[in-house]
């Protein structure tokens, strides 16, 4: 049995015909944003959480390797 996948760009596409669903993800995804940056304004040490986040990521994709063999 053979299976095929469509690529992002031509699931973009069907994706984008949808103008009601379109609607939906950006209004959606705006009020996720809204709600986020609400949240993060109150918290003072905001970006000191995301600072350290990027950086245990970055170390976490660096290490990788290691990580998943110990």
């Amino acid at each position: 049995m053979k299976t095929t996948s469509k690529d992002h760009a031509e699931l973009s596409d069907v994706f984008n015909k949808d103008e009601d669903r379109v609607n939906w993800h950006d209004e959606t995804l705006w009020f996720v944003r809204a709600k986020r940056d609400k949240a993060a304004h109150n918290i003072p040490e905001w970006e000191d959480l995301r600072e350290n986040a990027s950086r245990i990521k970055d170390n976490v994709l660096s290490n990788l390797h290691d990580y998943l063999l110990s």
